[in-house]
């Protein structure tokens, strides 16, 4: 009898308790909330956010979230949370605090005895929607350079993005052997118009096809050294497919990228002939041991076959330091492995130091290939609040050309 008496109390104890487990197993992501935007535009986050509706609370990884929009660059703090409410629907609640996007930002460099500077306008979230352009100038102890772009991302698949822009140059070139002889001196006048389409692949990779006009006047025609390179003038199209991918992980103090780029290009000269232009990098950074230290292997290699002695590529285009600053080649493959350790971060400022070993494969002016290698270390500073590094200071040792090598950086990275 005590059994039958308590049957419907039990009846609606279950009946409650599995109401409850419904109301669990249907916590999923029904709506999402950002707080804190002055700029953006929150149909622009939503866009970006809306595969996450329908998603169960439980699995929502929320670290992954942050990393997007950490990788985004305007954003200086991001917190996530999940806000339940009694039906069981659940709002993503964002809290974000954006960077400066709209920089009038001078620069400055030197590297040994080779000093440049300037300032250019920019707003990396122009519209709030994340566009990008710039205009300015750079003048050097060689060079005298007026740019202009604007770019505006693909955000998914037949959602493309665009760019276009343009630059005008006015150079004292010299060019270099590894050893530092100079082997070529003119003075040149050129400039560029260029224009390209990218759609997002998937939500980590990217195509992209460019097209560019060149226009180059050169004082002479001197031969560089045993190549066939010329310094005369030139009218080229330049036709060119980049293809690219990049994974990334906040991990509170970095922003750590796992990265793959390939590029081919097609530059028709108007006396018929046709050069050809290959690169690649390769980047994969992660944690080590605590989030303040951070591992990065880097390998690029850029391959030209007939360019022009102008577009021949330099360190730079390979993250080499290494290398003299003046020394270009049409094969040029550069890898290294450095660790970073940010020892300091305040309110406004993120303070790093780091180390590393890198090396070269490179044609020199008499067409040999030969290695270089080579320690490199420094400190950086990176604002907060702004997404490029406020100052960076540099040492680099050629082992073998016995070459010692200092930079120093205001507003730019080298």
């Amino acid at each position: 009898m005590f059994f039958f008496r308590k049957t419907p109390l039990l009846f609606a104890a279950l009946i409650l308790l599995a109401g409850h487990l419904f109301a669990f197993a249907e916590e999923t992501i029904s709506d999402i909330k950002i707080d804190g935007l002055r700029k953006t535009r929150d149909s622009y986050l939503q866009a970006r956010l809306e595969k996450y509706i329908g998603i169960p609370a439980e699995e929502l990884d929320m670290r992954a979230i942050e990393t997007m929009l950490q990788a985004e660059g305007i954003f200086e703090s991001v917190q996530t949370e999940i806000v339940r409410a009694e039906d069981g629907r659940c709002t993503l609640h964002i809290t974000v605090k954006e960077k400066i996007s709209f920089i009038p930002l001078p620069f400055a460099a030197s590297s040994n005895g080779n000093a440049m500077g300037g300032i250019f306008i920019l707003d990396t979230n122009a519209f709030g929607v994340k566009d990008l352009f710039v205009f300015g100038g750079i003048l050097s102890n060689e060079s005298k350079m007026a740019m202009a772009n604007f770019s505006k991302p693909s955000l998914g698949l037949l959602k493309p993005g665009y760019s276009f822009g343009g630059s005008f140059a006015k150079a004292e070139a010299t060019f270099l052997t590894l050893d530092e002889d100079d082997v070529l001196a003119y003075d040149s006048v050129g400039f560029s118009v260029h224009g390209s389409v990218s759609d997002r692949l998937t939500e980590h990779s990217q195509l992209s096809l460019g097209a560019a006009y060149n226009q180059y006047t050169a004082s002479d025609e001197v031969t560089y050294c045993t190549n066939s390179y010329k310094s005369e003038s030139y009218r080229a199209v330049y036709a060119a497919a980049s293809w690219g991918m990049a994974v990334h992980d906040w991990n509170g103090w970095f922003l750590l990228e796992q990265k793959l780029s390939l590029e081919s290009g097609l530059r028709f000269f108007t006396d018929r002939s046709i050069a050809s232009t290959f690169s690649g990098q390769l980047c994969l950074e992660r944690s080590l041991f605590t989030p303040r230290l951070r591992g990065m292997l880097q390998t690029s290699g850029t391959y030209r076959r007939n360019e022009h002695v102008s577009q021949l590529g330099r360190g730079s285009s390979v993250n080499v330091v290494i290398l003299p600053d003046n020394f270009y080649s049409a094969k040029l493959f550069g890898t290294g492995a450095s660790l970073e350790y940010a020892f300091a971060k305040a309110r406004i400022a993120l303070f790093s130091v780091y180390a590393g070993y890198q090396s070269a494969y490179s044609e020199d002016t008499d067409g040999a290939m030969r290695f270089t290698h080579g320690v490199t270390g420094g400190m950086k500073m990176y604002l907060t609040k702004i997404a490029f590094p406020a100052f960076a200071f540099g040492l680099a040792y050629n082992v073998p050309l016995s070459m010692l090598k200092y930079s120093v950086a205001f507003g730019i990275s080298m």
